[in-house]
């Protein structure tokens, strides 16, 4: 699954999440509270970016953990 893919089904149906709660819910599988926590969701999405691109998931996203 491709990142944009996963972030238009979030702003699509999940809307009771946070950007950054939903990302540790589906691919993060240690504790991440800084992001968890994070309401901003321009900050949250660029968090996200940086750390896909650290872990090497620029074509496809990690396998979901849950």
């Amino acid at each position: 699954m491709k990142y944009q893919t996963w972030l238009s089904d979030y702003f699509g149906n999940r809307k009771t999440e946070r950007l950054g709660q939903a990302f540790c819910n589906d691919f993060i599988k240690q504790p991440w509270p800084e992001l968890y926590y994070e309401e901003d969701v321009n900050k949250a999405e660029t968090e996200i970016y940086y750390w896909l691109c650290d872990n090497q998931y620029i074509e496809q996203l990690p396998q979901k953990v849950r």
